[in-house]
């Protein structure tokens, strides 16, 4: 009897150690485990997206050619001076139409021309008004320049011309003939005159004009 006594307890005894090392195991395993889905904090959201900055693109398309900004209405274009001529000529306005690139014209050598001239009207195209003469279809005409062999603007308006250059001479009254006219009545006092001259030849010799 004593015997089964003891057994009970050894069982008794076993059955305590086994309860004990049960309610152990559980809470380790409860703390090593991870906690319930309930009890789970959410996750952080994801930092949001930084677009990368598009000023490398920008320059490298600029760099590359692809873009091209538009150009200027008067970019890369030079423009031409152009010479006012007033209603009313006071004074020797040069033009050139071409430039040559032979021999200058000076003073006190002989030069040979092509021209034509006309009364200055500002009221008529091209400011031409009656056509006064002409050597085109004729002979060239030869004179010494600086020598008072043509009238005072051109003596002044062809020096330092080249042979192969075109030029126009607004001339005043004062530099042609003035407030008298000419002698035959053909150019009246004070009128203004425009010639277009072609300079053909340069020569160290004087013309004799008969």
């Amino acid at each position: 009897m004593n015997q089964n006594m003891n057994q009970n307890k050894r069982q008794v005894v076993v059955q305590k150690i086994l309860s004990l090392l049960f309610i152990s195991f559980g809470f380790s395993s409860l703390s090593l485990s991870d906690p319930p889905p309930f009890l789970q904090s959410s996750p952080p959201p994801p930092p949001p997206a930084v677009e990368a900055p598009k000023a490398n693109a920008v320059s490298t398309k600029s760099l590359l050619g692809f873009e091209k900004k538009p150009k200027k209405a008067n970019e890369g274009k030079k423009e031409k001076s152009v010479i006012k001529i007033p209603a009313e000529i006071k004074n020797l306005i040069i033009e050139d139409q071409l430039q040559g690139t032979g021999k200058a014209a000076e003073k006190g050598k002989s030069v040979k021309v092509h021209y034509t001239g006309w009364f200055f009207d500002p009221k008529q195209p091209q400011m031409k008004g009656f056509q006064l003469d002409t050597s085109i279809g004729k002979e060239a005409f030869e004179f010494t320049l600086g020598e008072k062999q043509v009238i005072a603007g051109w003596d002044e308006g062809l020096v330092n011309m080249k042979v192969g250059g075109k030029r126009k001479l607004y001339v005043p009254a004062e530099l042609a003939y003035g407030s008298r006219g000419t002698r035959d009545g053909v150019v009246p006092v004070n009128q203004a005159l425009l010639f277009e001259i072609e300079l053909l030849d340069v020569m160290d010799e004087k013309t004799i004009l008969k």
